[in-house]
């Protein structure tokens, strides 16, 4: 009876322009792990060095994606799809920057060099809605949201006439929220294989400090521009 009632209210639901909803047939999921390489484009500079900045610092990494899409969906009249997507995604960047700041005059010179690198890692989880606008080619759009590490490895090196060199190790790390929204598209070679790319924009909550000397600054919040292209199997 409890079967009947469902088939029945899922076969009686229609949208507007002619859409209807497809058999939930148990809310069936296909799963699929990608693969995925990425550069991030900073926003933001990272921070100020006396007069001069340690500007924006893109990253560059790998994403792995666990997806679970949903059989069923709403079908539009020219039988194209568009079904609910879950995932899970782990994610490591990378990226490195480095400024200088010098004065001198006639018989002194001083200069201050700062090299970082930063490491990202992220846990995070997100839904989107999948557009098969052909058998083989679909597009998405979604959010995400989860958990980031951030890592500021940092050297600093300060050079004055008359004084040896000294060199100070200025890094800390961050934990803190990490939240997107993007847009994507796949292309099928056929029942297990995939090409996917993405356009995403990551905001992350972590602010790991700077230290120098008895000084201690956090760096801003970043924000990137990200752009990926990677692999996915369909189970």
């Amino acid at each position: 009876m409890k079967n009947n009632l469902i088939s029945l209210w899922s076969a009686s639901l229609y949208a507007v322009a002619g859409m209807c909803l497809l058999p939930l047939s148990g809310f069936a999921f296909g799963e699929s792990l990608s693969v995925e390489t990425f550069y991030g484009a900073a926003q933001k500079d990272l921070l100020k060095i006396y007069d001069e900045k340690l500007g924006k610092t893109d990253i560059a990494g790998v994403n792995i994606i666990f997806s679970k899409t949903l059989q069923s969906g709403i079908v539009l009249p020219n039988s194209q799809r568009i079904v609910p997507e879950f995932f899970g995604m782990f994610s490591v960047g990378t990226g490195s920057e480095s400024v200088s700041y010098t004065e001198a005059s006639n018989s002194w010179r001083r200069t201050i060099k700062l090299d970082a690198d930063i490491l990202t890692v992220s846990a995070l989880g997100g839904a989107d809605l999948r557009w098969w606008i052909t058998d083989n080619f679909s597009v998405t759009g979604g959010v995400k949201l989860g958990l980031n590490y951030t890592d500021l490895t940092g050297t600093l090196v300060y050079r004055e006439t008359g004084y040896e060199t000294d060199r100070f190790s200025v890094g800390s790390n961050d934990v803190g929220f990490v939240y997107g929204i993007g847009v994507g598209g796949a292309y099928k070679f056929n029942k297990n294989h995939s090409v996917e790319f993405g356009l995403d924009y990551m905001s992350f909550g972590t602010q790991p400090k700077f230290h120098a000397w008895t000084d201690s600054e956090r760096v801003k919040k970043q924000s990137y521009v990200m752009v990926s292209l990677g692999y996915k199997y369909t189970f």
